[in-house]
């Protein structure tokens, strides 16, 4: 079954995580990127882009399938894996890794909502860097995530709030979304879509695939 828990962060120390690597500098390298990222999983959850964090922040920009491959190897003990601690904890980091870097025909969600000014200063410093035109909301955040997740054919389709589509807080990412995607639909449920009071605000549905396909047709 590919399911993993995306929020579990690595709770060895970071000299037991790296002498997973033993004599390999190459591998140790990346294993020292992906615990920095790991470490605030619990925040992070599925934010976490763990090919992106190895292409751009290790000396070695190693093939990602290559890279996990070596990963399995080291990090999944053959014997009691069931029952070991540790190989509990790796086999769990190596499904989350595989998942999160992975692509996705289609990705379906109802996306947290969480405004800029109540995220915890290590969500509020990783959306700053990592999605700078959409970081005013958790929920458009995680708009660019979803795209993210999608293979060059994929699509996404998110519940979201609305308010993305007119504040001038998000004019560039709209101008982004506008220029390299193709908005397939946008369906405006209003206030009162969810059952409980606590979703009485207004949320739209959109479908967005990952790339922005010319249209065929002909205007007379």
């Amino acid at each position: 079954v590919n399911i993993a828990w995306c929020g579990q962060s690595i709770t060895m120390s970071k000299e037991e995580w790296l002498a997973i690597a033993r004599d390999d500098l190459d591998l140790k390298l990346h294993l020292d990127a992906l615990y920095e990222i790991f470490r605030d999983a619990n925040i992070l959850g599925s934010l976490i882009n763990p090919k992106k964090e190895i292409e751009n922040n290790t000396l070695f920009a190693r093939n990602w399938e290559k890279v996990s491959l070596l990963l399995e190897r080291r990090i999944i003990k053959p014997n009691n894996i069931d029952t070991d601690s540790y190989g509990i904890l790796a086999q769990g980091i190596d499904k989350a890794l595989r998942l999160l870097g992975d692509k996705y025909q289609l990705v379906i969600t109802n996306v947290p909502y969480l405004a800029r000014g109540k995220q915890a200063s290590k969500l509020y410093d990783y959306c700053e860097k990592n999605y700078n035109t959409s970081k005013s909301d958790l929920a458009t955040v995680f708009l660019e995530r979803c795209i993210e997740f999608c293979d060059s054919n994929g699509t996404t389709s998110l519940v979201l709030p609305q308010n993305w589509l007119f504040l001038k807080t998000y004019k560039e990412l709209r101008e982004n979304l506008l220029k390299h995607h193709k908005w397939d639909f946008i369906g405006l449920l209003g206030a009162k879509a969810f059952q409980t009071p606590m979703w009485d605000f207004n949320v739209l549905l959109l479908i967005i695939p990952r790339f922005y396909v010319q249209s065929t047709h002909i205007t007379l």
